[in-house]
């Protein structure tokens, strides 16, 4: 049986997919949400090779991280993080609640609480 898909990140996924009216195609963040949100490591690398910017997010803040780490692929995870260039590591000092969020292969990494629960993983 299919795992049913928070509400935002199903949006977030439709957002990411859809394209702007009269574009040929989705921009290269577009389909890097879309390459998270469905756990395509080699995709996201790729994308991010290639120049996509790793910090977007949509409209309700949700990012590329937020999506790979909720999809629980671990590749993704890493280098959307490798290419954020050090931030996750500097935005730990932040006021923020962490919570650590497992990855497929066991990876462990931390995104905001507020997130974790909006998005309803653990």
């Amino acid at each position: 049986m299919a795992q049913e898909q928070p509400e935002e990140r199903q949006e977030a996924v439709d957002t990411a997919e859809r394209q702007p009216d009269g574009a040929d195609e989705a921009s290269a963040e577009q389909r890097l949400m879309a390459a998270a949100a469905a756990c395509d490591g080699p995709l996201v690398v790729q994308l991010l090779r290639d120049g996509a910017e790793p910090s977007c997010e949509t409209e309700d803040g949700i990012t590329p991280l937020m999506l790979a780490a909720e999809s629980g692929c671990a590749e993704a995870v890493q280098a959307l993080l490798g290419a954020l260039g050090g931030w996750a590591e500097r935005a730990v000092a932040l006021p923020v609640q962490w919570t650590p969020v497992a990855v497929d292969d066991g990876t462990r990494c931390l995104l905001p609480s507020r997130t974790v629960q909006r998005l309803g993983i653990a």
